[in-house]
């Protein structure tokens, strides 16, 4: 399989590839800041995935379905449709480091963004997205797992880079706390809760 590294794509993403390490090093954002760039923050089961070339044959992109069974933000639908940069048409691929991985089948809660064409694509990348699954107890658990692929920075008051992430590669937190969280920084974002 031939591959293509779309570096203008990345940069487009926000991201600082790094190829010495093959790497993407993306900023670290919290609930609150995911909240605040999406348009749409939704829950359901992942349905179908393909990939294929965009209209202008720059890019190759990921299209996810996912049936809608919540919304938190944004307008209501029964079904969403998005991408993500990367994938397979044919015999050529285009792998873009700091994209999430979906599974057909999988429960999961996105925070997604609108791309400069109108297109749905998750905020920050990977971070946008949360597998949902049952623990033992029974108990919803939203599940953040960042790609082997993907170091994490912060940044300082001043908007410089503070200091490299390298524990915050995974994030467990029941889902009803992940809800409080959104709607906390929805409340904060329309100026009705204190920050």
């Amino acid at each position: 399989m031939k591959s293509v590294f779309a570096l203008s794509a990345l940069a487009l993403l926000g991201c600082i590839f790094t190829s010495s390490a093959q790497a993407t090093m993306l900023e670290q954002w919290d609930t609150r800041r995911l909240t605040k760039e999406a348009k749409w923050i939704q829950r359901g089961e992942i349905t179908s995935m393909w990939s294929s070339w965009d209209p202008e044959r720059r890019m190759i992109y990921t299209y996810i379905k996912m049936r809608v069974d919540e919304t938190l933000k944004g307008e209501k639908k029964g079904e969403v449709l998005f991408r993500q940069p990367g994938g397979q048409s044919g015999k050529l691929g285009m792998t873009v480091h700091g994209v999430a991985h979906f599974t057909r089948g999988e429960q999961a809660l996105v925070f997604l963004k609108e791309d400069d064409d109108g297109a749905p694509s998750l905020a920050g990348m990977a971070q946008g997205k949360f597998r949902i699954f049952s623990n033992p107890k029974g108990e919803e658990t939203a599940l953040f797992r960042a790609p082997s692929n993907v170091e994490f920075f912060t940044r300082g008051e001043s908007g410089q880079v503070r200091h490299i992430v390298t524990s915050q590669t995974e994030r467990r937190i029941p889902v009803r706390e992940l809800v409080a969280e959104i709607r906390a920084a929805m409340l904060e974002s329309e100026g009705l809760l204190s920050q």
